[in-house]
């Protein structure tokens, strides 16, 4: 699978000016409208350099290419918005990843190479969740928490599945990350309880 909103191809395409405005990019990224996706982000700042970046997917690994380079390599196990959270990644690598350099056809930001980018973004997202105000003003809860991964433009997920008779099993992730989990019991399963006990579960992992 490829997607590729600024080239007439699927393969990437070599652009020697393209990498030397890639240096540009977390300026140009600035620029953008601060409401912006991160693909309109990037789509935005690509036109404004005249660059081409693309995705694609094959054997189980997404890489994103900007102007023929390597930026981002990662499979995505548990996401359904791959493209977004990629693409998401990869913006914030170039706005706070550190400086980037080229080697050969590979972006290293801050030294890391692509298959980094991804895990990097995230873990830096989450240090700025953990210093959210937000989780000290009271009581912790899945609306607090979804809002406080909404700041760093972070998913919060909560899934329930059954395990054996009347038993769930409560996941909570993001980003690809397991969080907490909780097998709940017979009881807890009604919606009210599952509601207290997801909020639990939230408070004791915060």
């Amino acid at each position: 699978m490829t997607y590729s909103p600024l080239a007439d191809t699927n393969e990437p395409r070599h652009n020697n000016n393209g990498r030397h405005a890639l240096s540009e990019m977390r300026e140009n990224l600035l620029m953008s409208h601060r409401e912006a996706s991160g693909i309109e982000m990037i789509d935005w700042a690509s036109k404004r350099l005249n660059l081409r970046w693309n995705m694609t997917e094959q054997d189980g690994e997404t890489k994103v290419y900007v102007a023929s380079i390597l930026v981002l390599a990662h499979r995505f196990a548990h996401s359904k918005n791959v493209k977004e959270l990629a693409v998401n990644a990869v913006v914030d690598a170039f706005l706070e990843g550190g400086t980037v350099t080229i080697d050969g056809s590979v972006a290293l930001f801050k030294g890391r190479r692509p298959q980094f980018t991804f895990i990097d973004s995230v873990t830096r997202n989450l240090n700025k969740a953990a210093k959210n105000p937000k989780l000290t003003a009271g009581r912790v809860t899945k609306a607090i928490m979804t809002s406080v991964f909404d700041d760093v433009n972070l998913p919060f997920t909560i899934t329930t599945k059954h395990v054996q008779g009347w038993e769930q099993q409560v996941e909570l992730r993001s980003a690809e990350l397991l969080l907490a989990q909780k097998t709940l019991k017979k009881g807890e399963c009604v919606k009210a309880k599952m509601d207290a006990a997801i909020d639990d579960i939230t408070l004791k992992r915060v």
